[in-house]
């Protein structure tokens, strides 16, 4: 399963502090350990297992001999051997940092990351010091959805030892995976001194050709999403895709850049092929569903399913655990609890099959983030609506099924025609009168704009307009700009000062409060992000500056169109230039007006 872990600790079998050493000699002097040592380290497995098995004899049950079978175990890759092994010697010695340490990692290969944890924390108090045994922590946080713990965990790793690679490309893994969430990790100077030095080594080993497959892995990492270095990772997609022994998170990595690059074709043979090296890893798995529900054909059902069943692992505790989940079937006057697991865009995007539960007798209660509560109040199709920052109990409200906002999809068995109905939401009437007033002296077309996303993602880039490219609308003659953007980064005040834009965004409390700015505005132009979903949803025409790759938010197929009737679709003519669609968004402005 984490294929990265079984390479490192092989790599350092034997590589323990003195101190740990002499303790497992003096827990069994009778046994030559330095030798058999290194042959573990040599990776002669067979032969350090005879030797523990001859010079041990009858006393197979000592602690030092079982921790180091476990050890070997592990190494040839016989998880559940390993794991029984080294529980049997940590209970008899607790206090066995080795024992701990490859227990944890064995527990963590077999899918249970909660004994990981119990025993990466027990070794980790023993050996404070191991910077693998925090990797082995940060990774079994991981998979429990404990990100800030995860992150702690490869930080402290990297500040022990900065020339382990492995926990920087975890750490680079993990947050993509939490800017995916919306969710931002903290820059470190240690790290990202490591960061920038492994950068620089592994660009050189590529340049002369030595550089060997981990190696490439842990560059695509840090380079895939960056956008001074993305044309290197195009780079080294281009020349390793048909490379024989690459690992799951390196053709993962390459499907990744190749869709950046608008490749799709390539990109959906490599989430095959990752798929087929690794069928359980939840990245994987989420990677190809996507690129399955885009190519949206005959294995659409199998891509939400893949997206659903990787989302519940990646991310847990977004997941209602207190009832069971709806199976899609009848259940009569039971009711039914949805829940918001998504971002604020995609949630608004999915109240639309509210109204399709309520046709089918269904009786829901909803419960959404307080930031979108009472814009959601206008969707229907629910018998309660509950808004809060933090999900409440669905058997406090009598519901027997639970089911997440998006997965209706999948749960619901709908096809792509069913997303053709969009809900009619309306901003709050009160709202909407207050900023009609509020613009009404604006000279012509009232349009909305965002250009620049959130600085925190680090591949923002791919989907940020450059103000510098802003000037075929500067040029535009009877349209009155109202920014729509929050960030705070300086392009943004530029961009404000070059359209002479009005800029409400101070005032806006919550999604209500925005959508009804927009209510109040002809047309929305947008890149990819929640204003473009509101004005959609508003049903305002509503332009939206695209990233090079299709995401099934705004594409399916051939379809620009897959959920909003007003949307017209303007996509980068590379990855973070917007250029032409810029001049294209100005010529039918032009018109509009």
């Amino acid at each position: 399963m984490f294929d990265w872990l079984l390479r490192a600790l092989r790599g350092r079998a034997s590589h323990q502090g003195d101190s740990e050493q002499q303790d497992q000699k003096r827990s069994c002097a009778d046994v030559k350990w330095s030798g058999i040592d290194d042959l573990i380290d040599q990776g002669r497995l067979d032969e350090a297992r005879a030797a523990l098995q001859t010079s041990a004899g009858e006393r197979t049950d000592h602690v030092g001999v079982t921790v180091r079978l476990g050890k070997i175990s592990y190494l040839k890759g016989d998880f559940p051997t390993a794991a029984r092994l080294l529980a049997d010697a940590v209970l008899a010695d607790p206090r066995n940092a080795i024992g701990q340490k490859y227990l944890a990692a064995a527990r963590l290969q077999l899918g249970d990351a909660a004994g990981a944890t119990a025993a990466g924390t027990r070794a980790a108090a023993l050996a404070p010091d191991d910077a693998e045994v925090h990797n082995i922590l940060g990774a079994a946080y991981t998979t429990l959805g404990r990100f800030d713990s995860a992150v702690e965990q490869f930080h402290r790793a990297l500040e022990l030892d900065a020339d382990n690679l492995i926990p920087l490309m975890n750490l680079q893994v993990l947050e993509q995976r939490l800017a995916d969430s919306r969710k931002f990790v903290g820059k470190r100077a240690p790290t990202e001194v490591a960061r920038a030095r492994a950068l620089q080594t592994l660009t050189a080993q590529f340049r002369s050709q030595t550089l060997d497959l981990q190696g490439l892995e842990i560059l695509l990492s840090l380079t895939a999403t960056s956008r001074e270095h993305f044309g290197q990772a195009l780079e080294l997609a281009n020349t390793y895709a048909n490379t024989e022994a690459l690992s799951p998170n390196a053709v993962t990595s390459m499907a990744s850049v190749l869709e950046k690059a608008g490749d799709t074709k390539r990109a959906l043979h490599l989430r095959e092929r990752g798929f087929r090296l690794a069928p359980s890893l939840p990245e994987i798995r989420l990677g190809l569903g996507q690129a399955l529900v885009v190519e949206g054909r005959e294995r659409w059902a199998e891509g939400w399913r893949l997206i659903d069943e990787s989302a519940h692992s990646m991310n847990a505790p977004a997941y209602a655990q207190e009832v069971p989940e709806w199976s899609g079937n009848d259940i009569g006057q039971l009711r039914l609890f949805v829940y918001q697991e998504q971002g604020f865009g995609d949630s608004v995007l999915a109240l639309r099959f509210l109204p399709i539960l309520h046709q089918r007798g269904i009786r829901v209660v909803l419960w959404v983030k307080s930031g979108i509560g009472e814009l959601a109040r206008s969707a229907g199709g629910y018998e309660l609506l509950l808004a809060s920052e933090t999900r409440p109990d669905a058997r406090a409200h009598e519901c027997a099924f639970a089911a997440p906002l998006l997965g209706l999809i999948r749960l619901l068995q709908l096809d792509r025609a069913a997303l053709k109905n969009p809900p009619v939401l309306r901003a709050p009437p009160a709202l909407s009168a207050r900023w009609h007033e509020r613009f009404a002296s604006l000279a012509g077309k009232r349009v909305g704009l965002v250009t620049s996303g959130n600085t925190n993602r680090s591949d923002d880039w791919l989907r940020t307009v450059a103000t510098e490219d802003l000037g075929p609308l500067v040029q535009l003659k009877g349209i009155s700009w109202i920014n729509l953007a929050v960030d705070s980064r300086p392009e943004r005040a530029a961009a404000i000062a070059s359209l002479r834009m009005e800029d409400p965004t101070a005032e806006l409390r919550d999604y209500a409060e925005t959508a009804a700015v927009i209510d109040a505005l002809d047309a929305v132009a947008t890149i990819d992000c929640s204003a473009a979903h509101i004005a959609a949803s508003l049903g305002k025409p509503t332009w939206v500056l695209a990233p090079t790759f299709p995401d099934w938010r705004w594409q399916i197929a051939e379809d620009t169109q897959p959920w909003w009737p007003t949307v017209r679709l303007l996509r980068a003519e590379a990855p973070g230039v917007f250029t032409n669609a810029i001049a294209k968004l100005a010529q039918e402005l032009e018109s509009f007006r």
